[in-house]
């Protein structure tokens, strides 16, 4: 992808491509420094942390903030061994 040819890291152009294919506006990666700003905006879309989406999801609507939480702890509780992860590692309600 010609407009991710800046990326340090050319493993992740499939990351952008398919966040263009699919008119994301944000890549949420732990790995902020692989997806520069200058490059993502020119795509209109931004790169955030799993927190700052979190938190952003969070204060769009303090209503569902509960709901949206168990909801994500439910996906990694189903995708990961509970018994290999420290009992700190998910929020528990």
């Amino acid at each position: 992808m010609p407009v991710a040819a800046g990326l340090l890291d050319p493993g992740d152009h499939n990351v952008v491509a398919a966040a263009a294919k699919t008119q994301a506006a944000m890549i949420i990666t732990e790995n902020l420094k692989d997806f520069p700003a200058g490059i993502l905006s020119d795509l209109n879309m931004e790169a955030k942390s799993a927190d700052a989406f979190i938190a952003d999801t969070i204060a769009l609507d303090d209503t569902r903030d509960v709901a949206a939480i168990r909801r994500m702890r439910e996906w990694f509780s189903s995708r990961f061994d509970r018994d290999s992860q420290p009992d700190d590692s998910v929020i528990r309600f």
